[in-house]
C-alpha cells in the first residue's frame, strides 16, 4: 500500500475513526497527492487488513456530490464502532482545484515557517558574535 495511504489509515485506525475511501482519497489530497478516488478505493479493498485493525466493512446510504443521487459506499469501522453513528454522508471528493488551493497554502505556510526559521537564526548568529566581541581581547597586549 502507498504509504501515505497507509499513514493515513493508521490514523483512523489508532483513533477508531469510521471512513470511507473518499475520507482517505481527501486526505490524501490535503497532503499535496492526488488520486482519483476510485484507485484509492481499489487500494483500500486490495490492501487494507480488516482482521489486524479489528475492522469490519459495513455497507451504507452515502449522497453523491456530483447528482445527488443516493449510492451504496463502504464504511471501514471498528467492531466495536456502530457504522450508523458514520456522520460524512454527503463526503465530496476533493476537486483538483481544491487541491492547487492546497498546495498553494502549503507553499505559502512553508515559506513562511522557513522565513521565520532564518530570521531566527541570523538572530542567533548576531547574538553569538555580540558575545564573543564583548569579551576583551588581549592578544594585542604584552605581560611582562
Amino acid at each position: 500500500m502507498n504509504i501515505e495511504i497507509e499513514n493515513i489509515t493508521n490514523y483512523f485506525v489508532k483513533n477508531k475513526i469510521s471512513f470511507t475511501s473518499v475520507d482517505v482519497s481527501n486526505e490524501y489530497k490535503k497532503n499535496g497527492f492526488w488520486k482519483k478516488n476510485s484507485e484509492i478505493s481499489k487500494i483500500l479493498k486490495k490492501n487494507f487488513d480488516l482482521k489486524l485493525n479489528n475492522y469490519q466493512i459495513s455497507e451504507i446510504e452515502v449522497k453523491r456530490a456530483e447528482d445527488e443521487k443516493i449510492v451504496n459506499a463502504i464504511l471501514y469501522h471498528h467492531k466495536s464502532v456502530n457504522p450508523k453513528d458514520y456522520d460524512n454522508l454527503e463526503g465530496k471528493p476533493m476537486k483538483p482545484d481544491e487541491l492547487l488551493k492546497t498546495r498553494i497554502v502549503k507553499k505559502i505556510n512553508f515559506f513562511h515557517h522557513t522565513k521565520n526559521k532564518q530570521k531566527k537564526e541570523i538572530k542567533n548568529k548576531k547574538e553569538k558574535e555580540k558575545k564573543i566581541n564583548s569579551k576583551r581581547d588581549y592578544s594585542r597586549f604584552n605581560f611582562l
